[in-house]
């Protein structure tokens, strides 16, 4: 079953709101792409579970940050069927969080663990996160602890292609202070294979979609982001061509 919800198509016809949801200099942004894309998934998702009556459903928010995952799900009229729970290593003023009084926040990092019983979550969204990480297999082996058996998953990371990642990894390994000095705060380096080797290793999980972002954007080509065709075609072209994308986001359903 899919519902009106899960094809909101997020056409902005504000020039002040990035996808008509958020406030932006660009009506496309395509670094924000990844969030109508995980919004859309989560809808379809909810539709195929109230059909079944499955009403009491959590959704976890795995580095809440200020909400944009909240903020996004709103837009497709969902967002009301879930109670949601957020995660962050660092507290995020009230203010600032998007759907504030509907998060249970949790402070805590991930590679300490989820504080969190076993099948307690139908869906679960960490977009950004195992970049970050020292341990980013016990991150995951967390993540799909605590899903529901066919639970959504919505993981996302930057990715390099093969030969690009390997030699940013090696310099990050041996050359740490260097690399920290460069402004990146992250300790993986995926590529395509290796974050699909990492998510889908153990069997516990099967891959429903991969898609990539930013596979065209920025620099002389930014201000294309203000047209829905552009970001449409981007989106094309990253269905198709993952692996050469600046991001990706699997979605995965628990066994």
């Amino acid at each position: 079953m899919t519902s009106r919800a899960s094809e909101v198509s997020f056409v902005s016809d504000d020039e002040h709101l990035s996808f008509g949801v958020e406030p932006g200099t660009l009506k496309y942004r395509l670094r924000r792409a990844r969030y109508p894309a995980l919004a859309k998934s989560i809808a379809q998702f909810a539709d195929q579970r109230l059909a079944g009556q499955n009403k009491d459903m959590r959704i976890l928010d795995v580095g809440v940050g200020r909400g944009r995952t909240f903020r996004y799900v709103s837009a497709t009229g969902t967002a009301g069927r879930f109670d949601w729970y957020g995660l962050d290593i660092s507290k995020v003023p009230q203010d600032a969080l998007a759907g504030a009084n509907h998060y249970r926040i949790s402070l805590a990092n991930i590679e300490d663990g989820l504080p969190y019983e076993d099948n307690f979550f139908d869906v679960l969204v960490a977009e950004q996160i195992l970049e970050h990480l020292h341990d980013p297999d016990y991150a995951v082996s967390e993540m799909y602890r605590v899903a529901k058996p066919g639970g959504l998953l919505i993981i996302g990371v930057p990715v390099f292609t093969g030969p690009v990642a390997s030699i940013r990894n090696a310099y990050i390994r041996w050359f740490p202070g260097l690399f920290k000095k460069s402004g990146s705060d992250h300790h993986q380096t995926f590529s395509l294979r290796s974050i699909r080797r990492l998510l889908l290793h153990d069997g516990v999980v099967r891959e429903d979609c991969v898609r990539g972002f930013r596979i065209l954007s920025g620099g002389l080509l930014r201000p294309l982001e203000n047209y829905y065709w552009w970001y449409r075609f981007n989106a094309w072209l990253g269905e198709k061509l993952p692996a050469y994308c600046t991001e990706v986001q699997f979605c995965l359903r628990k066994a």
